[in-house]
């Protein structure tokens, strides 16, 4: 039986970056390397996705310094295209990660276009992403939804969840609804304060 192929996503915007990378660690040692293969994807803190950065096995939380998913030479950028669902996944050349005048200033791209199959080589087929990522950008649903568009079957909670739960007083007011019970509260908002 071939093995299932699976993007695990991490790094990101939020500030909870590193701790996506050491959870990201975690999660590649964990892994069934008989039934899956892993194919780290970071996402660097301006949101450039790669793939052949630095490898995130090795992270840990040893008192050095945090893990950053950082630009190494050999890194490629991943570009998306939404369209063509599990299969649109697409690697890049290293020049094009932060070339201004590249064509690439989103992760987005339209296999349409025959100039993209002179630059872009297919990351082959992909069975689901499993999204290492905390904060805004990873758990909020943004990414869930981006997933949903492009039909490709993801690990973890579906976009409403994940957007829920990162606003805690929506998610007192869900549960409030179905009758879970909940600790009092207040919210408070920069709008308090003007």
């Amino acid at each position: 039986m071939a093995k299932k192929r699976v993007v695990v996503l991490y790094g990101g915007r939020a500030d909870e970056h590193s701790i996506s990378c050491i959870s990201t660690a975690g999660v590649l040692g964990a892994m069934d390397t008989e039934r899956f293969e892993p194919i780290p994807v970071g996402i660097t803190k301006d949101g450039k996705w790669i793939i052949n950065g630095e490898d995130p096995r090795g992270w840990n939380l040893d008192g050095g310094e945090l893990p950053t998913v950082k630009i190494p030479p050999e890194s490629r950028p991943v570009m998306l295209d939404p369209s063509r669902g599990q299969d649109g996944f697409f690697i890049g050349e290293p020049s094009h990660i932060n070339s201004a005048d590249s064509g690439f200033g989103t992760s987005f791209v339209s296999m349409s276009d025959p100039e993209m199959h002179h630059v872009l080589t297919s990351l082959g087929h992909v069975d689901a992403v499993l999204p290492v990522l905390h904060g805004p950008y990873g758990e909020d649903g943004t990414v869930q939804g981006l997933l949903e568009m492009m039909g490709v079957p993801y690990v973890g909670c579906g976009v409403f969840a994940s957007a829920a739960c990162m606003d805690k007083h929506y998610t007192k007011v869900v549960l409030d609804a179905a009758g879970i019970p909940t600790a009092p509260g207040v919210t408070v908002d920069a709008r308090n304060f003007t």
